[in-house]
């Protein structure tokens, strides 16, 4: 699985909105893969693709995906990405993290 570019500190970034406590009827997904993909038109900058899997309720086994561009020229990019990292980090029960791996198989509640 594949490592972030260096240890990440939830703690430094705000949530984003789509991660932020949520009403018992939302979805509990778990991320069950992760992966650093090149993007395809900018060989220097690479995303985290991050595979959510629906655990519990009426849409259970349906999947959905989060692109975390971590690694990019655009400091608007990378700062987006790093809210959205923090939130989900945040929504499994940690506060640092050193691989995507780590993310893995943890329950959160997603809206």
């Amino acid at each position: 699985m594949p490592n972030l570019p260096s240890a990440f500190n939830s703690s430094k970034y705000d949530d984003i909105n789509n991660f932020k406590p949520i009403p018992k009827a939302t979805v509990v997904a778990q991320i069950i893969k992760s992966e650093l993909k090149d993007v395809k038109d900018n060989a220097a900058h690479k995303y985290y693709q991050l595979d959510f899997k629906v655990i519990q309720g009426e849409h259970v086994g349906r999947m959905f995906f989060v692109r975390l561009n971590l690694i990019h020229s655009s400091e608007r990019a990378v700062e987006m990405s790093n809210k959205e990292l923090a939130t989900i980090t945040r929504a499994c029960g940690l506060v640092f993290v050193n691989s995507t791996e780590e993310l893995h198989m943890k329950p959160m509640e997603v809206d």
